[in-house]
């Protein structure tokens, strides 16, 4: 997803080499690019790699990418942390701060969601709101 200075319209991610086992998906309204299917992860970690981006704009503007695995984890390239939703009856504050402190993704360090700006805020509630 195309996380900020997405120009609708003129922007466009796309999946330079297909495979027939993922169905890729742009949605203009959102800026977001969603590989979904019966791939294995080895071919979602493949393709990821494959993502282009191209623009018709003449107007230079910086964009930062968002990527979301599954339904419940986001990267931020703004704020350079993930975000992952863990639903789990009867946890307690204590025991999930130390479980996020205890996880990674990539080489990044996991911190219990407290948004600091507006985008993270966003992040949190557009992309990690039950459906994903």
């Amino acid at each position: 997803m195309i996380e900020t200075g997405y120009q609708r319209g003129k922007d466009v991610l796309e999946l330079a080499y297909p495979l027939a086992t993922i169905t890729v998906k742009w949605s203009v309204a959102s800026g977001a690019l969603t590989l979904s299917g019966a791939a294995t992860a080895a071919e979602y970690a493949n393709a990821i790699q494959y993502v282009t981006f191209r623009t018709t704009s003449t107007r230079q503007v910086p964009r930062i990418l968002s990527w979301g695995l599954g339904k419940s984890t986001v990267y931020s390239g703004s704020s350079k942390k993930y975000f992952k939703v863990v639903s789990e009856a009867g946890v307690t504050w204590s025991e999930a701060v130390a479980a996020c402190s205890a996880s990674t993704l990539f080489g990044i360090k996991g911190s219990l969601a407290s948004p600091n700006s507006v985008e993270e805020n966003s992040i949190i509630a557009t992309k990690l709101g039950g459906d994903g």
